[in-house]
């Protein structure tokens, strides 16, 4: 998904900031653009299949360079608007990001078969210390994922400190 983060500014001029996570990507829409460009002409609905398509056809396409010797078919990804106010907006993709780390969490607890009281990041490190591992010894983007900002130059970077890549795309 960092590929598809990395060039989505590209093609979709309107996004100004993007959490991906796995194989969810949630984006912050201009919306004074799509207000003003007479391509949209306020319609909010026009941007899900132009962002949808785009991220089916640039992660398919990736995926089949990705794994040239195994067959892999088209890659289909729906797309939905929830509109907030600019005071929530922080706090819905640190949600995201929230949720995706659970389920990371999830997945490495069922894999690893760790035993905890609680299944909060720092009982899961505990956990595969004693099993001889290292949380860190994990990509960051595998257990935070990516996000995509910058209003000038579009940058794309690991989201584990996700509250300073914020205050980064608020000052940009």
């Amino acid at each position: 998904m960092k590929r598809v983060l990395e060039n989505i500014k590209k093609y979709c001029t309107f996004v100004e900031f993007a959490y991906s996570f796995k194989d969810e990507i949630s984006i912050l829409v201009d919306k004074d653009f799509i207000k003003t460009n007479t391509h949209y002409e306020n319609r909010i609905e026009k941007v899900l299949p132009i962002v949808s398509g785009y991220v089916s056809a640039m992660f398919s396409q990736y995926i089949s360079k990705s794994l040239k010797k195994f067959p892999t078919e088209a890659f289909a990804f729906d797309a939905r608007v929830i509109i907030l106010p600019n005071d929530k907006l922080k706090e819905y993709f640190h949600s995201r990001q929230a949720f995706a780390m659970a389920g990371f969490m999830d997945r490495v607890y069922s894999f690893y078969k760790l035993t905890v009281e609680k299944r909060t990041v720092a009982s899961v490190k505990v956990a595969l210390k004693e099993k001889g591992m290292n949380w860190n010894d994990f990509p960051q983007y595998v257990c935070s994922g990516y996000v995509g900002f910058g209003k000038g130059k579009w940058k794309v970077e690991t989201a584990s400190d996700f509250s300073q890549k914020w205050e980064k795309y608020n000052v940009t």
